[in-house]
């Protein structure tokens, strides 16, 4: 919101229906909408779709994403259980004790 009031400063003259606009989601948010990198970044992905979603916006994701949270997640089952393992992903996987 911070970043909307310095783009912006009259927040009331945004358009609010943005039913021609599509929003893009990298891997970072969509690993928070998973819930791999704690619950108050999935609670935040939740409701930042959940406004998209009330603009009448488009939820997007570029195939290579969905291949970068394949091999994020697929890293993530291959070293789960290597004590020198590191990374949010694992940190808050290995906080669920979740074992391969």
């Amino acid at each position: 919101m911070l970043a909307n009031a310095l783009v912006c400063p009259d927040l009331e003259s945004i358009q609010k229906n943005f039913s021609n606009v599509s929003f893009y989601f990298d891997t970072p948010l969509l690993l928070n909408l998973l819930d791999v990198q704690g619950r108050y970044e999935r609670d935040a992905m939740r409701e930042l779709i959940q406004l998209v979603k009330k603009l009448k916006g488009k939820t997007c994701v570029f195939s290579h994403t969905i291949d970068e949270i394949r091999n994020v997640l697929q890293g993530v089952m291959k070293n789960i259980r290597k004590p020198t393992a590191t990374g949010a992903v694992i940190r808050e996987i290995r906080k669920h004790k979740v074992k391969r």
